[in-house]
């Protein structure tokens, strides 16, 4: 059942066959009937993630479904291609994920593994109001070396013509185990056309879910954009445009309080009072804040050419090697 009372039924009909001496009957729970609703996990745009229990496996997945209100083909088929994209990119900063299927309402959902953790956006307000033990938890070299993963990760979707188009510190879990994740891969596009392929949903219950991002629709989130990004020039984006984005989180790790316009100077920390009793803030080392600039160069060419190059600036940085000149420039291979 689901948290409004519906009953959240399989889409294909059960075997009944018994094997002797073993209970089968959770191996063949079908389509949604194999999940058990455990509670809200949260909310977004498109959708909300629920905890479930997957009683086929005994264990608990995130379940993340369509929101009933958006009965509109777009948003299915947005919401499909998101799940597939996500599938596709089996790296350890991605969230795996399990299972994809349809509703009897006609509403899509996932399945995907669920993360214990707190979000980078959690960890940088926590910083900004001063918590002296999550500031004990996550010093500056702890967050650059996760960032170093994060590109990687990003790196890794490039490698396979996928860009994010929404990296933010929202959407970078930093796990209770050491893990590093890239959350919401909902803006994700193929960089090579291969949208199409993926928009074509295979199900009989959610038939005709086509269409793409109009030309000069700007998707993402403002103050993360490039500025190609912004102005809606969608056949420009390439990985490039990915590397502005983390450059500005780079920005934000680098100086938890400052603003995430690449224009204001960040060699120095803030100019803002510190909260009392919040945690000294150090002095940002301008080989390091080199390498924010460069990755957030308002043109797409004087940027890093790939995230591989920024998480090894960053790399250099943290191992010692910190002449301004290599650091900033590290190697431009993509």
């Amino acid at each position: 059942m689901t948290d409004d009372g519906a009953a959240f039924a399989p889409t294909t009909p059960r075997s009944r066959t018994a094997h002797p001496g073993y209970d089968t009957r959770p191996l063949e729970l079908a389509g949604p009937e194999r999940y058990a609703e455990l509670g809200a996990l949260g909310k977004g745009g498109m959708g909300e993630v629920r905890l479930v229990r997957d009683l086929r496996i005994n264990r608990e997945v995130a379940l993340k479904r369509l929101h009933p209100l958006l009965t509109e083909p777009e948003y299915a088929r947005r919401f499909t291609r998101e799940a597939r994209i996500q599938g596709l990119l089996e790296h350890p900063t991605v969230v795996p994920v399990y299972d994809l299927g349809v509703a009897t309402d006609g509403q899509p959902y996932f399945t995907m593994q669920r993360v214990h953790g707190r979000t980078l956006a959690t960890v940088l307000q926590a910083l900004r109001a001063g918590d002296v033990e999550i500031a004990r938890q996550f010093p500056r070299h702890r967050l650059l070396s996760a960032f170093a993963t994060v590109c990687l990760g990003v790196h890794f979707a490039h490698s396979k013509r996928v860009i994010h188009r929404d990296l933010k510190p929202g959407n970078i879990m930093l796990g209770d185990y050491g893990e590093v994740r890239v959350l919401d891969w909902g803006l994700a596009k193929f960089t090579d056309g291969e949208d199409a392929q993926l928009s074509v949903v295979s199900f009989p219950e959610a038939r005709g879910l086509v269409g793409d991002t109009p030309r000069g629709m700007a998707m993402g989130t403002p103050g993360y954009m490039s500025p190609e990004q912004a102005s809606g020039l969608v056949d420009q984006l390439d990985a490039r445009s990915d590397v502005y984005s983390l450059g500005l989180i780079l920005r934000e790790v680098l100086s938890p309080e400052a603003t995430t316009d690449p224009s204001t100077p960040l060699d120095r920390p803030s100019p803002r009072a510190p909260r009392p009793h919040a945690p000294v803030v150090a002095e940002v080392p301008r080989e390091i804040a080199a390498v924010w600039r460069k990755a957030a160069a308002r043109e797409p060419g004087d940027r890093y050419p790939s995230a591989r190059a920024l998480s090894e600036a960053v790399e250099l940085f943290l191992t010692g090697q910190r002449d301004h000149g290599r650091v900033g420039r590290a190697r431009t291979r993509r």
